[in-house]
């Protein structure tokens, strides 16, 4: 009776070693496979600030452009109103206006 147990307990432990090995192996592929997927994730923020920069630089392009047409069309528009203006006017009259001449 007491062979039997110990070779009873013996084959238990002998199965537990190996399952104990075969997690330990599991376990460090599991480690491989985390450090893949950290890699992976570092290279990814890498890429994403790269592209926020990428981004932002384009924006403030297109930020400069745009300030640029309404500048221009403000310009433009103010020279249609003053002509407008003008339209119909004595020259001489707009200019005594425009350089302070009174008017004789």
């Amino acid at each position: 009776m007491d062979q039997e147990l110990i070779a009873y307990l013996d084959k238990r432990f002998e199965r537990l070693e190996t399952e104990i090995r075969h997690t330990q192996v599991s376990v460090e592929g599991v480690r491989g496979e985390v450090r893949l997927v950290a890699e992976g994730l570092m290279g990814l923020d890498e890429r994403m600030a790269t592209f926020r920069v990428d981004v932002t630089e384009r924006l403030n392009e297109m930020r400069e452009l745009i300030h640029l047409s309404y500048r221009t069309l403000d310009r433009r528009l103010t020279v249609l109103e003053v002509h407008r203006e003008n339209q119909g006017r004595d020259p001489i009259e707009i200019i005594r206006e425009k350089y302070g001449k009174p008017a004789t």
